[in-house]
């Protein structure tokens, strides 16, 4: 069998299959030369210790029979001189099993074990062959080794002289993004395209044939490959972010003369899209030449660009979707109609607070226009005259359904779940107007100070002192209470003025572009202060990839743990209320078994008097006590709850995917109780512990810390966010509506 018909099948047989770069293919081809070379002068136990090797490293891969086929050849070899013929087959078997060897213990172990098992083969050939075949083969070797020596030394050259732009290009674009969050947009676009032209110059650098030669050298191609590689997706990526940048310095303000330019949204979405493929298609590119051949100060910054891309990828896809349909959520169409729901933190509901006042707006091609607004408590005479239709799916019903959501507007945010409350509040209000609602806007006192910190002061009627992003806060969860007390028989809730109010200044004052925007009511964004729902089904698929859905709709698999209280007083005592929660977790990785504990410490500051009724009285009794429902959502099961060391009842209730249980609380004025909450059950096994906590709006928010053990002695690793001490990884947990930790556990000490 000659050597070119010997290469045809092992190549066949998978040696290198499509896709293969072509250096690995020309190598490929010599390997399968110089072993069917040798095998036809080896001795025959160097066959047999080839085979022999490549099955039992293979094991028990499938192919470990090509390597039981070649010890079969070799032993026959061995034992019947006359059965010479099979020694290149048997050698050939041998090669394509070790070339298909599973992983070893560490990287680079199964390039050893193939050199350990046919090093005695090609050594063995080289001895018995004649003096042409050595003179031939030292030839061979000496001219490899040239090549790989030139080919080497053009890759250090190219790699070297494209340092300096690289270097250049990776500052000049980091500078271009801070410039970009910073709103220096003309800055930023002049720092992209001077990372473009560095870009360029360092991609350029290895144009020539001689450095394209490198691509046949193992080990060295690789390395030629990424550095390549990231110079042309560095410059595509330096080339978008110039051209979005670009059009966000032309960008003209949000909001001018009442309407919001549509036009320049479609303009916007063709580059955005571009934009975000170009960052999947760079993030791909750099994943494909990644390899663990690569030497550590190359492969470090190719790690981190990749965890960029990976993040970066996903918001710009969002931000370009977003773009696509904002033109239709704005009217450019048809007109669309949509509810502004305000809420007081001040009185509980487990999304945040209830609902204080609404305001019905229309949007016709970008001019938006409020069509009514007023208390939501003003709309219950009217709904408690119609048919109480029950509202919401079955499971909404059976959890939520107490608070009669289909008759109180104010109770329209009863679940955690931003998204279930607002089809539920446009389906209420649709029927109650006879106008369907295409969408629902949710907005605390915290949101709408975000909002005022881009619209400047508003006047609301009544009110004696003009509405700032400074003080609306206290003054709609306590300020207000205080100033109408003082003017009996005035209004007591303004709440839906305020927000009224706001409205009107972001549809009529000019406003800066999407991007001043968007960085002004980020915070107010990750804390759950503001939420978004769409009745359409594509717009609502875009939304809910960012933390604007307010979604709570638990998985089952990791941990989750969610604290949240809903006011039984009718009045606004939640504004003294705060909470601290310590989580404490010990987990199985081998079982997936988890105990945990969850220590809620609830203060009131409420006084016992001295305030009005609506602050601290009505259901209060005696007045200053703070009376609530407070549930913990998990998946574990409740093993015993107490207050303050003392068991109380408790209810658990499935909700969805995880279970709900609560308990009812009264805290006095001045005081702290402390409810525990012991749990128990199981989730995925693992090494990586993963815990995601959504945490409730709240005029104060919580406080959460987490320290998370193993119970079979496995040591946490460092993780981010977490201070790891004698085997306990602890950590506090940021304001947000949504927060993902995990701790990855290794062997025990």
């Amino acid at each position: 069998m000659s050597v070119v018909v010997a290469a045809v099948l092992v190549l066949l047989a998978g040696l290198a299959p499509t896709g293969t770069p072509a250096g690995d293919v020309v190598w490929s081809l010599i390997l399968v030369a110089a072993v069917a070379a040798a095998s036809r002068s080896a001795a025959p136990w160097t066959l047999v210790w080839a085979a022999g090797l490549a099955l039992v490293a293979a094991v028990p891969s499938v192919w470990s029979l090509a390597g039981l086929v070649g010890l079969g050849a070799a032993a026959a070899v061995s034992i019947r001189p006359a059965w010479r013929m099979w020694s290149t087959p048997a050698a050939l078997a041998a090669l394509v099993t070790l070339v298909h060897l599973p992983p070893l213990r560490f990287h680079g172990g199964s390039a050893i074990v193939t050199a350990v098992a046919l090093a005695p083969l090609v050594v063995s050939g080289y001895r018995s062959a004649g003096h042409s075949g050595r003179r031939l083969a030292t030839a061979s070797v000496v001219a490899l080794g040239t090549f790989v020596v030139v080919a080497g030394g053009a890759a250090a050259v190219a790699v070297l002289s494209a340092a300096p732009d690289l270097d250049a290009a990776a500052s000049s674009a980091r500078s271009g993004l801070d410039l970009a969050r910073e709103g220096r947009t003309a800055e930023a676009v002049a720092a992209f395209q001077a990372a473009t032209v560095d870009f360029d110059l360092a991609s350029g650098t290895f144009g020539g044939p001689l450095v394209a030669s490198t691509s046949l050298v193992p080990v060295l191609s690789q390395h030629v490959r990424a550095v390549r590689v990231a110079a042309e997706s560095g410059g595509a990526l330096s080339r978008a972010a110039e051209e979005v940048s670009t059009r966000a310095e032309s960008s003209p303000d949000l909001v001018a003369d009442g309407r919001v330019d549509v036009d320049w949204l479609r303009a916007s979405t063709a580059p955005a899209v571009a934009s975000a493929d170009t960052l999947a298609t760079a993030g791909r590119d750099l994943v494909a030449v990644r390899s663990p051949w690569l030497v550590a100060p190359l492969a470090a910054p190719l790690d981190d660009l990749i965890g960029e891309l990976d993040s970066a990828a996903p918001s710009a896809r969002t931000a370009a979707d977003l773009l696509a349909v904002a033109p239709d959520l704005l009217g450019a169409a048809t007109p669309k109609r949509y509810l502004v729901l305000a809420t007081n933190l001040a009185e509980a509901r487990y999304q945040g607070g209830f609902v204080g006042g609404y305001v019905e707006l229309e949007a016709v091609d970008g001019r938006l226009q409020v069509v009514a607004s007023g208390k939501a408590s003003d709309l219950t005479p009217f709904l408690e005259q119609r048919p109480g239709t029950p509202v919401g799916d079955a499971g909404y019903r059976d959890r939520y359904g107490a608070f009669s959501a289909e008759r109180y507007l104010t109770n329209a945010t009863a679940s955690p779940d931003a998204a279930t409350n607002a089809s539920v509040a446009a389906e209420v209000y649709g029927r109650l107007t006879g106008r369907p609602i295409d969408g629902v806007v949710m907005i605390d006192a915290a949101g709408l100070a975000a909002l005022l910190r881009v619209t400047g002061p508003v006047q609301v009627e009544g009110v004696t002192q003009p509405i700032t992003a400074d003080n609306v806060e206290s003054f709609l969860h306590r300020d207000q209470y205080l100033e109408f007390d003082q003017r009996s028989g005035e209004r007591t809730e303004v709440l839906g003025d305020v927000a009224e109010a706001v409205v009107d200044a972001l549809t009529s004052r000019g406003l800066p572009g999407p991007r001043a925007l968007a960085d002004a009511v980020a915070p107010a964004v990750d804390r759950g202060d503001l939420q978004f729902w769409f009745r359409d089904q594509a717009a609502q698929e875009v939304v809910e990839r960012t933390p604007v859905a307010g979604r709570f709709r638990p998985q089952v698999g990791h941990d989750l743990l969610s604290v949240r209280s809903s006011n039984l007083n009718a009045n606004k005592i939640d504004g003294f209320a705060s909470r601290t929660v310590d989580y404490r977790v010990a987990y199985d990785p081998v079982s997936g078994r988890v105990s945990s504990v969850v220590d809620v410490a609830v203060t009131n500051e409420a006084p016992l008097s001295g305030l009005p009724g609506i602050l601290i009285g009505i259901d209060s009794r005696p007045p200053g006590t703070n009376r609530m429902l407070l549930t913990v959502w998990s998946p574990q099961e409740l093993v015993s709850v107490s207050v303050d060391g003392a068991a109380v009842p408790s209810g658990t209730q499935p909700d969805g995917e995880v279970l709900s249980h609560t308990v009812r609380l009264a805290v006095p004025p001045g005081a702290t109780q402390v409810v525990r909450f012991e749990l128990t059950g199981r989730i995925d096994t693992g090494p990586t512990y993963r815990l995601v906590t959504y945490q409730q709006p709240a005029v104060t928010p919580d406080v959460v810390s987490v320290a998370v053990s193993a119970t079979d002695g496995a040591q946490p690793l460092p993780s981010i966010g977490f201070t790891v001490v004698d085997g306990v990884a602890s950590g506090r947990l940021p304001a947000a509506w949504r927060t993902d930790t995990s701790v990855t556990f290794g062997p025990g000490s």
